[in-house]
């Protein structure tokens, strides 16, 4: 699909420019394949010890505005195993997050918020 395609949109392509810093980018992508390495070995760990996970489902308070920003904060949610990002409330404020095994909200939302958020931030706003 093209620019023109109806199923981009639009805002996400709005702004000054996309990235403020390109090249935190690189760094970013490698905190993110090995988080995914890692949280796959941690959900096949839980499947085969037979303990119950303890699922739970936050509602994670954004401090990102810019929407591709947004946008890759919840890919990357959803890329690694055992979390999905279920919803983007309509004012770009909260995204609604499913943990597979969390102990708290305030683990979750600290996680993310440290580990990918933050360093969204520097590249976004």
């Amino acid at each position: 699909p093209g620019l023109d395609d109806p199923a981009i949109d639009p805002r996400i392509l709005a702004g000054p420019s996309l990235l403020r810093a390109a090249w935190k980018l690189p760094p970013y992508l490698l905190i993110v394949l090995y988080d995914i390495l890692v949280a796959s070995v941690s959900v096949a760990r839980l499947i085969l010890s037979g303990r119950e996970p303890k699922p739970i489902l936050v509602s994670y308070p954004l401090e990102l505005t810019h929407p591709l920003a947004i946008s890759m904060l919840a890919s990357t949610i959803s890329l690694t195993p055992g979390t999905v990002s279920a919803d983007v409330s309509d004012d770009r404020t909260l995204l609604l997050i499913h943990a597979l095994d969390a102990e708290s909200d305030d683990e979750v939302i600290n996680a993310i918020r440290t580990r990918y958020e933050a360093r969204l931030k520097e590249m976004f706003q």
